[in-house]
């Protein structure tokens, strides 16, 4: 404990996309001023020991038990953290947070431990919002977490092994319903093959009349409804659900559609520790930011103001030029956390912090079943097999940007044997 003792610590809560990171990033830079790690700690902090790749535990969902084991997929999705922060000047506290104390500049976890901060830097993800509707909390699986994804396939396998028929409905049109609902139809056409003469439906539903992907681009939702329809997906839109108990989902229109396992990905709220602080949020509760992304505060006498900082999720970042908040992805996490890094670094060297430009477009990559995939890098849109080879390149890259060439390679040919097994 001396080093916590005698040195500040820079706190940096949340071990994804973001967090991640802006540790890494503010390591980095405080190579170019060796003072800077004599007077503080850079201190990583999660309730989990492994870093989670969300954008695959659709494949977690939806893998052949034959095919992949729970060990074998969590390997697949999940990197530990102490890994990542191998060789680097980082350190890494595994810990279930009770209370952020702002005016005390301190974390206190379960385990009865404090930690004082100087720097503070809020990276806590998102959890499932329910939005209040009737039973959906108590007869629905979520996909937020590895557990959630491996629940969706232990669940569905259950169900179709005691019943002759099988419907599933996906709630949220958005890229992970798109995601899971176009996987899911590999998995079940397996599942058809081992129990012969089984009736199999797939349901994806979106309240946005415009139906799957709302927001996107009219190129990119024609091509993944049509892609969608192709593999035999049936898609409801324009009318929220509203009740849900443990055999039928109710929509506002009066329809009902009965269930044998329903999978929500209908939306996020922010982590629910932000809900005490006294920070200026928006009505979804997200906290905004100043343009150095720096938390606005609620209270002038909160002395911190200058040294909270979020990323991700969890916060409401309005585009300078179209005022519109932008989307709460892993990539613009990561876009965030760099600028973070950067103007704590500035901060402690007596540098002019700068403000965070959002780039033009943001791209992405939404696998829709089998080796098929949309995408879009810049002005440029790509369909069907070439934008699934991307996906893959996409991943390797992401792993290769926290992990050394040969462990990043390794784990990446690891989940892409996976992957295509699922296909």
């Amino acid at each position: 404990m001396q080093e916590i003792i005698f040195k500040k610590n820079i706190l940096i809560l949340g071990a994804g996309f973001g967090g991640i990171k802006c540790a890494l990033e503010l390591e980095r830079l405080f190579k170019k001023y060796p003072k800077l790690k004599e007077k503080y700690n850079i201190v990583l902090m999660d309730k989990n020991d492994a870093h989670l790749y969300t954008p695959a535990l659709y494949e977690v969902a939806t893998a052949f038990k034959e095919d992949a084991e729970a060990m074998d997929l969590k390997k697949s999705v999940c990197v530990p953290v102490e890994e990542i922060l191998a060789d680097k000047n980082i350190k890494f506290i595994q810990g279930k947070i009770d209370k952020i104390d702002l005016p005390f500049k301190k974390i206190l976890l379960n385990d009865g431990s404090e930690w004082p901060f100087e720097y503070l830097v809020l990276s806590l993800g998102s959890e499932t919002n329910y939005f209040n509707i009737e039973g959906l909390k108590e007869h629905s699986v979520g996909l937020k977490s590895f557990e959630d994804a491996l629940a969706v396939r232990n669940k569905i396998a259950e169900y179709y092994k005691e019943h002759c028929y099988l419907n599933i409905v996906v709630g949220g049109g958005g890229a992970a319903g798109v995601e899971v609902a176009g996987e899911i139809i590999g998995y079940l056409r397996k599942l058809e093959n081992k129990y012969k003469g089984r009736r199999i439906e797939v349901f994806l539903a979106e309240a946005a009349p415009a139906g799957v992907l709302p927001g996107f681009d009219e190129e990119i939702t024609k091509k993944t409804k049509e892609r969608l329809e192709k593999l035999g997906v049936k898609i409801i839109c324009g009318s929220p659900l509203v009740k849900v108990d443990s055999s039928a989902a109710y929509f506002a229109d009066g329809k009902k559609i009965e269930y044998g396992v329903l999978i929500w990905t209908g939306g996020v709220k922010p982590n629910r520790l932000l809900d005490d602080l006294c920070l200026v949020k928006e009505r979804r509760g997200k906290v905004e930011l100043e343009p150095t992304m720096c938390c606005l505060s609620a209270s002038e006498d909160l002395a911190l103001k200058e040294k909270i900082y979020a990323i991700g999720d969890l916060t409401c970042f309005y585009d300078p030029k179209t005022k519109i908040p932008l989307p709460g992805t892993a990539r613009v996490a990561m876009s965030e956390a760099k600028v973070v890094a950067r103007n704590i670094f500035a901060d402690l060297a007596h540098q002019p912090k700068i403000k965070y430009i959002p780039a033009k477009s943001f791209p992405f990559v939404i696998p829709i079943g089998g080796k098929f995939a949309v995408a879009q890098v810049g002005p440029f849109k790509i369909f069907g097999f070439p934008a699934w080879i991307l996906k893959m390149l996409v991943e390797f890259h992401y792993f290769h940007s926290i992990l050394p060439f040969g462990a990043a390679f390794k784990k990446w040919v690891k989940s892409v044997w996976i992957y295509i097994k699922n296909d």
